[in-house]
Order: C-alpha cells, then structure tokens, then sequence
C-alpha cells in the first residue's frame, strides 16, 4: 500500500518539475513569478493536502490494519473459543462416553453376574437333576442286580435239578450202555472162545510134521497149501520142510466171492514172504561148533559175576557180596553168570574191588565145585 502512495508522490513532482521548466519563460519574468508564487502556493496546498490525504490514509491504513487486526484477534479469539469449546465438548462427549462405556461396562457385569447366578442356579437344578436321576438308576440298578440274583438263582436251581436228572438219565444210560457192553463183551467172548477153539481144532488138523513124512518117503518137493487165517502157520511150514507155498491173493477180504475171506491181502502176503525167507534161512542143523553170531550175542549179552563191596583176601564168599552185571568182557579171565553158585562159600584169594567182575585167579574154589 505504501509503495504504491510512493510512486503516486514521484510521478506529481516530475509534473511539477515540468510546468516549472515552461514557465521559465525569459520574455515574461512577473507573470512567471505570480504563477510560480500561485504555483508554489498551490504546490504546498497540494502538498499540504497530500500530507493530510496521506496522514488521512495512513490513518484509514492504520484504522484497517487496526481493524483488520481486531478481525484477526477476534477470528483468533473465535478460534481459540471454537478450540475451546471444540476441546470441551470433545471431554464431554468423552466423559459421556466414559460414564456409558462404565455404565455398560457395569449393565454388562451385572448382566455377567446375572446370567452366572442363573447358570449356576441351572446347573444346580441340572446336577439335582443328575443326582436324581443317578440314584433313581442306583437304585434300578441294585433292583435289577436283585432280580437277576433271584434268576439266576432260580436257573441255577433249574440247572442243578437238570443236571441231577441229567446225570442220573446218564447213569441209568450208562448202566443200560455198560451191561449191553458187558453182555456184547461176553457174547463177544464166547464167539472168541468158539473161534478159537475152532482155530486151534484147525490148527491140530493141520498136521505140518506130514511134511516131513512126506519128504521121507516120497523124496519130492513138497509144499503147503493154507487156507486159515493169519500168515503165520504158512510162512512156519518152512520149517518143517515145505519148499513152496501156496495162498489165494485178495486186494480186499471185504470183496464178494467165495475164496476172499481165506485170502491174504497184499501187506499180508508180503508179510508172508519176508517170514517164509527168515525161516527158511534159519534152518540147519549144527553140532560141531558155534557161529560167530553167537559168540558175540553170548559176549554182549551174558552176563558176570561182580562184587557188591570191596572184598578183603581170606573172605568167604556170600550171597550179599556178589551179583551179576553185564557184559562179560571174558569168560576165560572173570566167571560167568552161569557159575554163580560156584563161587558161593568160596574163599577169596586177593583184595577185590566194589563194583568189578570176579577173576577167577582171586578165588579158591573147593573141590567139589569143579
């Protein structure tokens, strides 16, 4: 604002400066003076009037900076009321919104503590409920334990009486079933007796010495021809003398025909065969000497005299000092079991050991024991 005023100031004097230069005029000096006087006066009233507009304008300046300023601080008072305000309604409505979210905070404890006394009044009538229901089931319970007991009871009695007659049903049957069986048993053992007595009458019938007669007096090969039960009589006509043997052959004794019951079936008929062979081998006569065989069975299997004790030299022989063990390792050097009641009363000639066989240089043997 003030520039501008400034620059107004500047552009009257360089117009006054101007008029000056054209009133200089040397052909007119008083006129120029008058004007210049009338001038200079008009000047200073000019001058003295732009003081007072400017003094005036200043002062309108001042007034509107004054009053722009009173705007300013009222707007700023406005303001700091509107902030003010602003911050108090602003506490208000917290302070409001702090007394609701207390008074919900505590409508909802209350309601909290409510709704729990009235939960916990229901589940108190509900563990009523339950405790109720758990005694009436209690006690349904021992009623139905009571009534099973008398059941079961009553169906042990029924068992027990079933049993009874059960076992005496039994009894009678098996005393029924054991005198059938005592009367199939001997009827049994009566057909046994008869077959028996049958078989053995067969048997005498038999006769297998005719074998050897028939071999002495006709000097031919003879055989036999069986047909009675088993395999044995045939496979012993080896023995006395038959060279061939003649059976009827059967797959199974159960089959229809005449000849299948008097047949072997093939077990049997092998059976026949390795016994015929056995006998057949074994035959022979011998006197002169003794096989091999024997002398090992006699070895292995006879027996010697050993001392129950230990025997002192001088002792005479008693029954309780010896007995017989095998093996015999050798009949020339120990005694045999065969001479046991030789050495009895024998005297002993050396120191005998417990559990040895007797040597027959440890005792003296009386005379009459040779």
């Amino acid at each position: 604002m003030r520039k501008s005023k400034t620059k107004k100031n500047t552009e009257k004097l360089s117009k006054i400066k101007k008029t000056k230069k054209k009133l200089l005029n040397p052909f007119s000096l008083q006129p120029l003076t008058d004007a210049y006087q009338n001038f200079k006066k008009k000047q200073k009233k000019e001058i003295a009037n732009k003081i007072k507009r400017e003094k005036i304008e200043q002062q309108k300046q001042l007034l509107q900076e004054k009053k722009q300023k009173i705007i300013e601080e009222n707007q700023i008072i406005k303001n700091e009321e509107k902030r003010l305000k602003d911050i108090e309604v602003k506490r208000q409505n917290e302070e409001n919104q702090k007394i609701k979210e207390e008074k919900e905070r505590l409508e909802a404890k209350e309601k909290l503590r409510l709704d729990n006394e009235k939960q916990q009044k229901k589940n108190e009538e509900q563990a009523l409920q339950i405790e109720v229901q758990r005694l009436k089931a209690e006690e349904q319970k021992l009623k139905d334990q009571e009534e099973k007991k008398i059941r079961d009871d009553e169906l042990k009695l029924k068992q027990e009486r079933l049993s009874l007659q059960y076992v005496e049903r039994q009894r009678v049957r098996e005393e029924k079933h054991n005198k059938k069986d005592e009367e199939l048993k001997l009827k049994y053992l009566e057909k046994q007796k008869i077959r028996e007595e049958k078989q053995n009458k067969k048997d005498e019938e038999l006769k297998l010495d005719t074998i050897k007669e028939l071999d002495n007096k006709f000097n031919r090969v003879v055989g036999y021809s069986g047909h009675e039960p088993g395999y044995e009589i045939s496979a012993s006509s080896v023995l006395f003398g038959a060279s061939v043997i003649e059976r009827h052959f059967t797959l199974s004794r159960s089959m229809v025909g005449l000849n299948h019951k008097i047949s072997l079936e093939p077990n049997e008929f092998s059976n026949l065969t390795m016994l015929a062979n056995r006998f057949f081998k074994s035959k022979g006569i011998r006197l002169d000497r003794i096989e091999n065989g024997e002398i090992d069975s006699r070895n292995n299997y006879h027996v010697s005299i050993c001392s129950t004790k230990n025997i002192s030299k001088g002792h005479i022989i008693k029954k309780e000092d010896i007995c017989c063990k095998q093996p015999l390792t050798d009949e020339k050097l120990f005694f045999t079991g065969l001479e046991y009641d030789k050495i009895i009363n024998a005297e002993v000639t050396e120191d005998i050991l417990i559990n040895t066989q007797i040597p027959r240089k440890s005792i003296k043997l009386q005379e009459n024991q040779f």
